[in-house]
């Protein structure tokens, strides 16, 4: 007994003494990374500091990266101020929701010092449950001694970085060799790309016009070209997905049915991608209905119980939630991040999305409940294209802005700053 003992303390020691180790070059590596910052300010004096937090529309994707909103934003008030000290910082992080982003705002609060935030949260949401459980650990007022422990539990496996070592290793175990090598080289080509983008445009024009005529022989040529791509990379589950949506959008839900329950039983259990994945097949169920084919419907409904099952790790990460429950936690996350920034006397701007997206009514009413500067970014994109300048000419065909449209989301956001007197 003794000696198991012994054993076990050491085995513990060890596991503290790495986690030390890792959190103390991760703590350097950071340093690091924040020396030309630091070193800036200093050289500066006291400049305004603006941060702008947000996901792809803050990061800049579809646009150079010199050409994202802020960057934009920065140059303005660099033009038109001049004599005033402003730096913009740009932290946008692609796919990030707010959950992420309130778990990195302490941080970047405490790293960058900021005057001012600039808030575009939430659309990630709707696909991204990553670190769901922080709200409903929030949310639950009275939570038992066992849901504490479980969230605390999970709290710490998120944050410990063995955990996430091993993780890494376990994954790089399970890759074949050849894999991430040239089998990834016939997603660089050309007929592929153009594949992938024909999807992601049409599934933006859907989105806001269900009266979108599709091109259908752009379809059948994609369709060929994904049906191909799951031969040469069967464990490559965004191949089954896009296959699967391309025969949902022609109506064949049987087949789509069967691509879609290929692409969550191939490739890695914890692969991000199998979201898309399980959307595409939570649609197939509750938004078409299988066109009011019951036997599909059976069919999407026996997949889930038995696959929720037998992964429930898995099935936890992939689960769907309502448009009701992501509303409330959208709502939860925003109003606690606005209660973190207002609490370091940090002043706020919240802005919603240039395209039609459900959250924008939800951070147009928080913003108003909490009497907030907003700036309202689909409005003004609407006026510009009922004015004569084409959509094409402000995004690009997956519905981000190019550079001129992030230009217009810069000129929004100076012109608020500007009206606030900041």
């Amino acid at each position: 007994m003794k000696r198991i003992l012994v054993f076990l303390f050491g085995v513990v020691l060890v596991l503290v003494t790495v986690e030390a180790g890792l959190r103390f070059i991760g703590l350097v590596s950071k340093k690091n990374t924040d020396v030309p910052t630091s070193a800036l300010f200093k050289q500066q004096g006291k400049p305004f500091i603006i941060l702008c937090l947000g996901n792809s529309y803050t990061e800049g994707v579809g646009a150079p990266p010199c050409m994202s909103y802020p960057a934009q934003l920065n140059r303005m008030c660099d033009e038109r101020m001049k004599g005033k000290n402003i730096i913009v910082i740009n932290k946008g992080e692609g796919a990030q929701n707010t959950a992420e982003l309130l778990g990195d705002l302490k941080v970047n609060i405490k790293t960058y010092r900021p005057d001012l935030i600039i808030l575009q949260t939430g659309q990630p949401n709707e696909w991204n449950y990553l670190k769901h459980t922080d709200y409903l650990r929030r949310k639950d007022r009275a939570p038992t001694f066992l849901k504490l422990a479980g969230y605390y539990f999970r709290e710490l496996l998120s944050e410990s970085r063995v955990f996430r070592l091993c993780l890494l290793f376990n994954e790089n175990f399970k890759n074949k060799p050849d894999h991430a090598g040239p089998l990834m080289l016939y997603r660089q080509q050309k007929d592929y790309i153009e594949a992938m983008q024909f999807i992601r445009t049409i599934s933006t024009r859907l989105a806001v016009d269900r009266s979108f005529v599709v091109d259908q022989g752009m379809l059948k040529r994609s369709l060929g070209v994904f049906m191909e791509g799951v031969k040469k990379d069967p464990e490559w589950p965004l191949n089954y997905t896009a296959v699967g949506y391309l025969y949902r959008l022609q109506g064949n839900f049987d087949e789509a049915l069967k691509y879609f329950i290929k692409g969550l039983t191939v490739g890695r259990p914890g692969d991000r991608n199998k979201i898309f994945t399980y959307q595409g097949m939570r649609r197939l169920r509750q938004v078409d209905k299988g066109r009011r084919n019951e036997e599909i419907n059976n069919r999407v409904d026996k997949f889930i119980d038995v696959y929720s099952q037998r992964n429930p790790d898995i099935a936890f990460q992939l689960r769907f939630l309502s448009d009701a429950e992501i509303v409330a936690w959208i709502e939860s996350d925003l109003k606690e991040i606005i209660a973190v920034i207002q609490h370091e006397r940090i002043r706020v701007i919240v802005q919603n999305y240039p395209r039609s997206i459900s959250v924008n009514m939800l951070l147009s009413r928080v913003s108003n409940e909490l009497k907030l500067p907003f700036v309202d970014n689909y409005k003004i994109f609407q006026e510009k294209i009922f004015g004569g300048i084409p959509e094409e000419d402000l995004f690009v065909p997956d519905g981000h802005c190019n550079a001129r449209g992030y230009g217009v989301m810069a000129e929004n956001v100076f012109n608020e700053i500007r009206a606030e007197g900041f």
